[in-house]
């Protein structure tokens, strides 16, 4: 008798690093800077460091329009790969909200989720990889959210509570929204300078025939 072994609730994480993208990081660092000269920043889970408005998107510099294009593109992918249907047989109107936050050697980010979102993002403009003597140093740390996994014994069988991410400059990640996660401190000798962004769905259309008939074909 064969054995099948289910994974129904997996929680999809994206990530992509683009390899060209120096003139695009240099572009976003002088924008980012330029405004760090004229606006206080905000403290939200960032502890240290210098936190934007949330209106980034809203940015003249023609660098930003760019970075919004790799966000849209990188939404539409991890819409198709969730929603495991035809392209065609729904639609999706977006909202975006976008911010940086950048660190310096001892600045992190608390624990926190972003609830009125959908999904949520961040882009590497540029950061430090994390030493021998501060491996953890800037990495975004996903937390497992079956959140009793730790009092289950043996904890090796079913995962770990927290999944760490090196962050790399060009790196793109993206995940569902109510995803708890947080940056540890960061011990680099540059600033950590991330964007990030959140996508809220504002509308939604489905093709309910076309849904129906490709369930038919799909053998479960």
């Amino acid at each position: 008798m064969k054995s099948t072994t289910l994974d129904p609730f997996p929680t999809p994480v994206l990530v992509r690093r683009h390899e060209d993208a120096d003139a695009l990081n240099q572009g976003l660092k002088a924008a980012i800077h330029r405004r760090m000269k004229i606006e206080p920043g905000a403290a939200l889970s960032n502890r240290g460091g210098w936190h934007s408005e949330t209106d980034l998107a809203d940015w003249d510099e023609p660098v930003v329009a760019d970075l919004l294009d790799l966000f849209t593109a990188m939404t539409k992918e991890f819409t198709l790969a969730i929603m495991r249907l035809p392209e065609d047989s729904y639609q999706f109107e977006w909202e975006y909200k976008t911010w940086t936050v950048v660190n310096r050697a001892g600045d992190f980010n608390i624990p926190h989720c972003h609830p009125s979102a959908s999904l949520s993002a961040v882009y590497y403009v540029q950061t430090d990889p994390p030493s021998a003597e501060h491996p953890e140093s800037g990495l975004l740390a996903l937390q497992d959210p079956r959140l009793a996994i730790s009092a289950i014994p043996p904890q090796a069988m079913y995962g770990h509570s927290w999944y760490n991410l090196a962050p790399k400059a060009g790196q793109m990640a993206m995940w569902p929204s109510w995803l708890t996660h947080f940056v540890h401190p960061y011990h680099g000798a540059s600033e950590r300078m991330v964007i990030a962004l959140d996508a809220r769905v504002t509308s939604e259309l489905y093709d309910f025939e076309r849904i129906e008939a490709f369930n038919k074909t799909v053998e479960i």
